[in-house]
């Protein structure tokens, strides 16, 4: 038997079994995978200051101990597969962990603090009930985001477009519509079966599985900007930080003019977001700073960052069976429309009309 490894899934106990009291001293990795504990003694953060790995999946658990912070070494925690309805913020004290699984329990929201643990590399939260996520998750160093079956509306573009982030996960949620940009290191992204999408932004083609062709006649929130497709006979919408789709080549609003310059100094702007006090600024303009750009300018050429205003465009890959629709953004009519001739043997542009 390994000192520091002891398997005692499978076993049917009702309760945290206490003859692991007797190996405080040199056990790293515990699993009781599959039994029937209900709660988690709170001697086992205080006697178990080796603990490494901790695997409590398909159990009764309701809640984890505020006393977990204790476990300063802790690297793995899967607490799958149980009764939980949230996670202790306390949990953000552990600086150590790496990986996180809760998924298949009845989560609502996830912990402020979040961004604080800066090792966490994989978190799971599929198959909860997340109606959103806290944009701190941005701040974290997380490679991997398993978040299937929730009823997530939308995935904050801070989150999607992580330099750390490789592998995104979100089938079967309520998304409307994904963030116009992806980060430069994702390999790997499941998004795409959700009834509420309509169109797919062109940065998420090499992505896209074509066999996934889903169109909804759902309802979609009432607060968001609505379009018609007078040849699909469908409506779509646009990110819900869009405030005005623009035609014309007329100057952008003072406040986007503005946002635009703050987040062209990255440095000042992350000490903005840092000190942000929500109460401070008009609700949608605290959200735009503290949730970034809702994407790069499509034209390639150009670095504009768009938050509320946008030229839009919608379009269908030449001479494709598919009934797939995608969408750009750009911040000016002239990049639009450079950006349609240098693609136009790929896609053709379809009509639409703004529905009020």
């Amino acid at each position: 038997m390994n000192p520091h490894i002891l398997h005692w899934s499978y076993r049917d106990f009702r309760e945290f079994p206490n003859e692991l009291l007797d190996h405080s001293d040199t056990l790293e990795e515990i699993y009781l995978k599959e039994n029937f504990i209900p709660t988690i003694p709170k001697w086992l953060f205080h006697s178990f200051v080796h603990l490494k790995f901790i695997q409590l999946s398909g159990n009764l658990l309701q809640t984890i101990p505020r006393e977990i912070c204790d476990l300063r070494n802790l690297e793995h925690l899967d607490v799958s597969k149980n009764k939980l309805i949230e996670l202790p913020e306390q949990i953000g004290q552990l600086n150590k962990l790496q990986y996180l699984n809760a998924s298949e329990n009845e989560i609502i929201s996830l912990f402020k603090g979040i961004g604080a643990m800066k090792s966490l590399e994989t978190l799971n939260l599929s198959k909860n009930r997340l109606r959103e996520l806290p944009i701190d998750v941005a701040s974290t160093s997380l490679a991997e985001l398993i978040l299937n079956d929730n009823d997530l509306i939308e995935i904050p573009t801070k989150i999607m477009s992580m330099e750390s982030l490789k592998v995104l996960e979100a089938e079967r949620c309520s998304l409307e519509y994904l963030p116009g940009i992806v980060g430069d290191r994702v390999t790997h992204i499941r998004i795409f079966n959700n009834p509420k999408l309509t169109h797919y932004p062109t940065v998420y083609e090499k992505f896209l599985r074509l066999h996934y062709d889903y169109w909804s006649e759902n309802v979609v929130s009432a607060d968001l900007l609505m379009i018609f497709l007078p040849d699909e006979s469908k409506r779509t919408i646009v990110p819900r930080q869009v405030e005005r789709i623009r035609l014309d080549n007329s100057p952008n609003s003072l406040t986007e003019y503005c946002l635009r310059g703050l987040y062209a100094n990255r440095p000042y702007y992350e000490i903005v977001c840092a000190n942000l006090v929500e109460n401070e600024l008009p609700r949608r303009i605290f959200r735009c700073v503290q949730y970034g750009p809702i994407c790069r300018c499509g034209n390639g050429e150009c670095d504009n960052m768009l938050f509320t205003e946008c030229h839009f465009s919608l379009m269908k890959k030449n001479q494709s069976p598919s009934h797939i629709i995608f969408s750009n953004m750009f911040c000016s009519k002239t990049c639009l429309t450079k950006w349609h001739e240098v693609f136009k043997a790929k896609y053709h542009p379809i009509d639409w009309i703004h529905f009020v």
